[in-house]
């Protein structure tokens, strides 16, 4: 069982990475910057258009390709090399998945491939493939 699809959006350069650290009760815990909150429901607006039926589960794979609007003079296919890190990008983009129902737990993905790359058309490329039952 797989997914594919493209996002027809600007990548985020906002992450995971941008939470913040509160305070409650004397306890720490972490929380969305608004920033980051308007990211996850923009990734999450462009994702519903693929949404599962059910929650895929077992071991999954998911490939990324996050393509950014090229500079003037930068060729299709250059390397982005600027932040965000592939990891980063790639964490917020898989907990939006798991936020609306591609799968059960966002633990189940255990490989995964992230590229990013300028090109004329920005968007993200998106696989999410299952390939072991329940588990």
């Amino acid at each position: 069982m797989k997914i594919e699809g493209f996002l027809n959006m600007i990548p985020p350069t906002t992450t995971h990475q941008n939470k913040k650290l509160g305070v409650r009760n004397n306890k720490p815990f972490m929380y969305d910057h608004p920033k980051l909150k308007e990211v996850k429901q923009e990734i999450k607006n462009h994702l519903s258009n693929f949404k599962p039926e059910k929650p895929f589960s077992g071991a999954l794979v998911l490939d990324l390709t996050i393509l950014y609007k090229s500079k003037k003079g930068q060729p299709n296919g250059t390397p982005y090399l600027k932040k965000p890190d592939w990891d980063n990008a790639a964490k917020t983009f898989q907990d939006c998945m798991a936020d609306l129902g591609f799968m059960s737990d966002d633990c189940k993905v255990f490989d995964g491939r992230v590229r990013q790359f300028y090109n004329d058309q920005a968007g993200i490329f998106f696989r999410l493939e299952q390939i072991k039952g329940n588990g």
